[in-house]
């Protein structure tokens, strides 16, 4: 996780995993009642507007109800400024799966693309493998 931001709720979560969809590692979320785990981006500079951005990156999850939500923030170490776009889930546990999530729908000036797990009706489990970003295609998958 060098140069990403982790606010958390714990001491040791997200943390590099060797489970992963390649090497060498994958960002581990776990989240149980009252907690929750944020990992936010290096800055992007303020001449790229990021709802011109789309985010690509796989998960895998390791119970039916786990989820993780992209969304911006302002500032990185003050969870107050997350900023939700979606929230997102593979449909297999166990598996890591491909998303795309398009940033066109944010209207804030925050500078960090961020994930956060959160505890929802059990506890939340999930890695994030392989992220990339980009600017939005002319025709997105």
């Amino acid at each position: 996780m060098p140069c990403w931001t982790k606010l958390t709720t714990y001491s040791t979560y997200p943390y590099l995993s060797t489970t992963n969809s390649s090497a060498p590692a994958s960002l581990y979320f776990y989240a149980s009642s009252g907690t929750y785990n944020i990992a936010a981006t290096p800055i992007f500079d303020a001449s790229i507007p990021l709802n011109t951005l789309m985010a690509s990156f796989k998960l895998r999850k390791s119970n039916a109800t786990s989820n993780i939500t992209v969304g911006v923030m302002t500032d990185p170490t003050d969870a107050t400024t997350f900023d939700s776009i979606t929230t997102v889930s593979p449909s297999t546990t166990g598996v890591f799966e491909q998303f795309e999530v398009n940033l066109s729908s944010y209207t804030g000036v925050g500078q960090y693309v961020a994930f956060k797990v959160a505890y929802n009706t059990t506890t939340n489990y999930i890695y994030l493998d392989d992220f990339s970003i980009g600017v939005i295609p002319l025709c997105p998958n």
